[in-house]
Order: C-alpha cells, then sequence, then structure tokens
C-alpha cells in the first residue's frame, strides 16, 4: 500500500512540475528564416499560441504551433522545438519564393506571387525583378491553369522565366532569357 501511494504521488508530482509549475518553463523564444518576426509574433498571440514566456513548455504542441504559424500564405513551413534544459523554443521560418508576379495585381497594396511548385500567395514582402504573368481574363481558373503550366516546367525553364501571358483564346507565351537574348516560346 505504501508502494501504492509513493508512486500516485511520485507520478503527480511529475505531472505538476510538467504541466502547470514554472519550473519547466519557456524562458526564451527565437525566431529565425524571416525578417518577418513582428508578423508571426502577430500571428501566434491572434492564434491564441501557448508560446509565452513563462508558459510551461510541457503545455506547447509544436505540431499544432507550426500549423498556426504556416496559416500566413507567405509561409511554406514552420518548424516549432522546444529545449527542455535551457527553455527556449525555437521557430524556423521558411518563406515562399517567387518566380513571377501577376501584372494585374502590381498596381494594388497586395501584389499576388506565383512559386515555382504553383502555389500563388502574397507576400509583406515587395519582390522585383520577377516575371510577369499576365492573364486574358482573370478567373480563379485560368490562375490555376498558369499555377499547374509553371509547376510542370523545369527548374531550368522557371528560373530564365521572363514573362507569362495567356490569351482570351487560351494560348500561352512564354518569354525567357537565353543568354543575352530573348526567346519567345508560344504554347498552344
Amino acid at each position: 500500500l505504501i508502494l501504492v501511494v509513493s508512486l500516485i504521488a511520485t507520478t503527480s508530482a511529475l505531472a505538476y512540475g510538467l504541466g502547470w509549475s514554472k519550473i519547466l518553463a519557456v524562458d526564451s523564444i527565437s525566431i529565425t528564416g524571416t525578417e518577418q518576426s513582428s508578423l508571426i509574433t502577430s500571428q501566434l498571440v491572434a492564434g491564441e499560441s501557448k508560446i509565452r514566456v513563462g508558459e510551461p513548455l510541457a503545455r506547447i504542441n509544436p505540431r499544432t504551433e507550426s500549423n498556426l504559424i504556416e496559416d500566413l500564405e507567405w509561409i511554406a513551413g514552420a518548424n516549432v522545438s522546444r529545449n527542455w534544459w535551457s527553455g527556449e523554443v525555437k521557430i524556423q521560418i521558411t518563406e515562399r519564393i517567387p518566380v513571377a508576379v501577376f501584372k494585374e495585381s502590381l498596381a494594388s497594396n497586395d501584389p499576388k506571387y506565383l512559386t515555382s511548385d504553383g502555389v500563388e500567395f502574397s507576400s509583406p514582402q515587395k519582390f522585383s525583378n520577377l516575371a510577369e504573368i499576365s492573364l486574358g481574363q482573370s478567373s480563379k481558373s485560368e490562375r490555376r491553369r498558369i499555377a499547374s503550366f509553371v509547376s510542370h516546367l523545369p527548374p531550368g525553364l522557371v528560373g530564365s522565366l521572363l514573362a507569362l501571358e495567356i490569351s482570351t483564346d487560351r494560348e500561352i507565351g512564354m518569354q525567357m532569357s537565353q543568354g543575352k537574348k530573348t526567346l519567345s516560346v508560344n504554347w498552344g
């Protein structure tokens, strides 16, 4: 009986120590991989994240916190890790890298970019020297088609892309750099 009581008391003390006490709590938070740390912090606050200085480390679910950060469309990936010894929570961010911008969105405050794998996103950063995509009709199906087209291009072609245009009769025109020359390709 004494063994059972001491086992229950030890288990209860450990559970309290991990889940409620400040013994194993967050001492510091570091965000790397982005210049937009304040936006990441705002997203965590808005999503009622458990990542806060003083919060017990055991209450932080790294996958849930990563998913919360990845809800920002300009984030390609987020990795949240806890260090039980130092109390540090590390957040590693991978931002989306655009290869093109939709020409129609350039005049707005929130331009739409396209990644090489066909993901369309907006970003708090402004990117320059990107291929411009012009759509004859700016419908969602046209945008999906151009995203699919870009995602199936070989990386060498995507890297040399200067402009992409879908005409009203659904032909795709592409301009790419070939050394000092510009090459035009029409896809039917």
